[in-house]
């Protein structure tokens, strides 16, 4: 069995990503799949199977260091491209809309926001609540997103909030 391709596209599989906006359901898709599907761990099960493949390659491979050297430099170079377009403040949206696709497919498996957004805005919720690292990253940023009046700006939130999780994913496998 080939590791060294099934770790790289394995890599490659996690650091290519798109973002689309459903203009029917007024929310976005990060890696095909709804903003508020994603919490702390969505990423991790990508990345465990990264560092098994990768442990497996190592305990078997050759020239260990320029193989790795080879895996980390793409990483990086995803890290520094999300650092330069601001990935994680409201500015990514004047960087980066341009390249958000928008669609006006009707999508089955869609869990509407407005119950979230309505915790949000009443401030209705529980510290134990998943809900609640995504509400304090939102409302970190709330000055800048028009102290998220309407549920698009909490859409936009939301979608930096994954892309924070993403991005600390990516430094957790870069480590």
């Amino acid at each position: 069995m080939n590791y060294a391709f099934k770790t790289d596209m394995a890599i490659n599989n996690l650091l290519k990503f798109k973002i689309s906006f459903s203009t029917v359901h007024k929310s976005y898709l990060f890696k095909n799949k709804w903003v508020n599907e994603y919490d702390e761990s969505s990423f991790l099960e990508q990345i465990d199977d990264i560092k098994n493949l990768l442990h497996i390659q190592l305990k078997n491979g050759l020239k260990q260091d320029e193989y790795l050297q080879n895996l980390l430099d793409p990483i990086w170079k995803r890290i520094e491209w999300l650092d330069e377009n601001k990935a994680f403040s409201p500015l990514f949206f004047e960087f980066y809309s341009n390249k958000i696709n928008e669609n006006n497919n009707t999508i089955d498996n869609f869990r509407p926001n407005t119950e979230m957004y309505q915790k949000f805005i009443n401030n209705d919720i529980n510290v134990s609540s998943s809900d609640s690292d995504s509400f304090n990253y939102i409302r970190f940023h709330s000055k800048s997103m028009n102290h998220f009046k309407n549920i698009i700006d909490f859409e936009k939130g939301l979608l930096l909030n994954v892309i924070e999780l993403y991005r600390n994913a990516l430094n957790y496998l870069y480590d």
